[in-house]
């Protein structure tokens, strides 16, 4: 793993975001993860980025960064959602919806039929 700074772990202590106002989970290609760490750290964000799989935790300020980082995440083809927040920032917690999003209501339907599963917390309020 690779940290943005000791500022991440003193805000991630015992796995829990501590100070802040929100924690992001970024998904990218894993050839793209090197160029995600750099964009985070030109601008001295705190993360903590897992290299071989393009998994990263961003710590965020408000809603200006959740859009920042969203854009830098899918620009490199990747993605990125609110973790952990206020509700300010997780009123809409998964961001643009993927591609996929109409085979994703299907198998909800074919699923869940009566529609009574975690309902509309999904992605794109499945």
């Amino acid at each position: 793993a690779v940290a943005g700074g000791a500022v991440f772990f003193e805000k991630r202590k015992n796995h829990r975001w501590v100070g802040i106002a929100g924690g992001l989970s970024v998904g990218v290609p894993p050839p793209a993860t090197a160029a995600l760490v750099r964009a985070l750290a030109v601008r001295g964000d705190a993360y903590e980025a897992q290299l071989g799989v393009g998994a990263c935790q961003v710590v965020v300020d408000g809603a200006a960064d959740v859009a920042r980082v969203r854009a830098i995440a899918t620009g490199l083809g990747g993605h990125a959602w609110v973790a952990d927040g206020p509700d300010a920032l997780r009123e809409d917690p998964w961001g643009p919806a993927p591609g996929g999003l109409d085979v994703m209501r299907r198998l909800k339907a074919a699923f869940d039929p009566a529609g009574i599963l975690s309902p509309g917390i999904g992605v794109g309020r499945i």
